[in-house]
């Protein structure tokens, strides 16, 4: 009888140590995850001295995780705080190296199949704790879009990177990047330089993707090769097609009303199949609350598979990935790079879309749970649950209200009377309308040939 309360005191200790937040986190990678890592690094010097490196996988993994959720102006102090941590939640082990410099030196050791490994293993976490919200109007749909970032103004980053305005504009970087529809996660992305063409980094992530998903895209993406590409890899595409959009039409329904099935053939590929598509018109208003007609084009043929009103709900759902954009830039205060080389600046940009990743991951996993939709999720309450949950690690305090606040972290649900910008804005550039597409009737001669293309085909 005198030993029950000491195992009453112990269970209770054990569940409290549980709802902590390194555990909460240790579990998001588990022994198998390591041990598919292994100690895969590139050939390099050896960081410190001794026969080991003091930077292993396991030690460069979680601070380059954590370097997205500090909070810290300078990327070293969010270095600092971020080991700080990770040797906290790892005691009793052989602690890495203190210098920011060796750190950023051991970091872009980590070989290619490593770092996609952290990737791919993120999006399993969320595609098996997304439930219901999976699939979104029957899909399995992704937005894409394109951002730029800026980077320090040094010769290498210039040469490598360049600009996108002026002679003497600041190098830029762009990242297009993949975001899940359903959950609001970033599901993946690709870097490249200031001029690099969206379209071609979409075709390159396609393989990435999974199987039969629907692809939203903006006007920019709108092409022929890109239409090919996704239906060879077998997708579909929901993009908005603009005034420079030429389209065909090979029967006499009034589908610049109505819509339909039309065709994408452009004159410099008339030896080549048209793609064939289809025009829906969906009505919203602009800016200034006006009603304006907007023409979305989709690769999925039937109407039942996919209606006007889920093409205009899934269309209006891709501002989500500029709402990640904005939090990933301003509200992490991402929107500069600290790198002064190619290579750093590009390891720099990728864990900290990792880092932005892991921090969607837990707060969609504890929204979910508790039966809510994490499209409405708040990365700034997230954000700011995850600094105060690593605010008691480094101090040594118990930290067990994480999932509490990641379950609370969601957006305002009052209505908003007044506009956001203030009264002194500065002018800014307004961006033209993408306005409508051009459908034109083909010829009895252009529809035979086009006939014999879709045959041979």
């Amino acid at each position: 009888m005198a030993t029950r309360p000491r195992l009453v005191v112990r269970a209770s200790r054990l569940s409290m140590y549980r709802r902590t937040a390194p555990t909460y986190l240790r579990k998001h990678f588990p022994p198998v995850f390591w041990a598919s890592v292994g100690n895969r690094t590139s050939p390099g010097e050896q960081d410190g001295k001794g026969p080991q490196r003091r930077w292993t996988p396991h030690w460069l993994i979680w601070v380059a995780l954590l370097l997205g959720s500090i909070q810290a102006r300078r990327f070293q102090d969010r270095f600092a705080q971020a080991r700080r941590v990770v040797v906290a939640m790892r005691p009793g082990r052989r602690r890495p190296g203190r210098s920011y410099q060796g750190f950023m030196k051991a970091l872009p050791r980590l070989r290619r199949p490593v770092r996609r490994r952290v990737v791919e293993h993120l999006q399993k976490q969320v595609s098996r704790s997304s439930g219901s919200f999976w699939t979104i109007e029957g899909w399995l749909a992704f937005a894409v879009d394109l951002t730029l970032l800026t980077l320090p103004r040094t010769r290498q980053n210039e040469a490598f990177f360049g600009h996108t305005g002026k002679a003497r504009s600041a190098p830029r970087m762009s990242v297009t990047a993949v975001l899940h529809l359903g959950t609001g996660m970033l599901w993946d992305w690709m870097q490249g330089g200031a001029t690099a063409d969206g379209r071609r980094h979409l075709r390159a992530l396609l393989r990435r993707l999974p199987p039969h998903s629907l692809i939203v895209a903006d006007a920019g993406f709108v092409g022929y090769d890109v239409v090919r590409e996704v239906r060879r890899a077998g997708h579909h595409l929901l993009v908005r097609a603009g005034s420079n959009v030429s389209l065909w039409t090979f029967e006499e329904t009034d589908v610049e009303r109505q819509g339909g099935r039309v065709y994408l053939w452009p004159k410099g590929r008339r030896d080549e199949p048209p793609a064939p598509m289809r025009l829906i018109w969906v009505c919203d208003q602009d800016e200034k609350g006006r009603p304006r007609r907007m023409a979305l084009l989709t690769t999925v043929l039937d109407p039942a598979d996919l209606s006007q009103r889920s093409a205009a709900r899934l269309y209006r759902r891709r501002w989500g990935v500029e709402v990640c954009f904005r939090g990933y830039k301003r509200t992490l205060g991402q929107w500069k790079v600290q790198g002064r080389t190619p290579r750093v600046a590009l390891t720099e940009v990728f864990w900290n879309l990792c880092g932005l990743m892991f921090v969607l991951l837990l707060m969609i996993e504890a929204q979910v749970a508790a039966h809510q939709d994490p499209w409405r999720g708040s990365l700034s309450a997230a954000w700011r649950a995850m600094e105060e949950a690593w605010q008691a690690v480094r101090c040594g305090r118990a930290c067990t209200g994480l999932i509490k606040r990641l379950r609370e972290a969601q957006v305002d649900r009052y209505v908003r009377c007044g506009s956001k910008a203030a009264r002194d804005t500065p002018r800014r550039k307004r961006e033209t309308p993408p306005g409508v597409p051009q459908v034109r009737k083909a010829t009895l001669k252009e529809i035979a040939h086009a006939e014999e293309l879709l045959a041979a085909a």
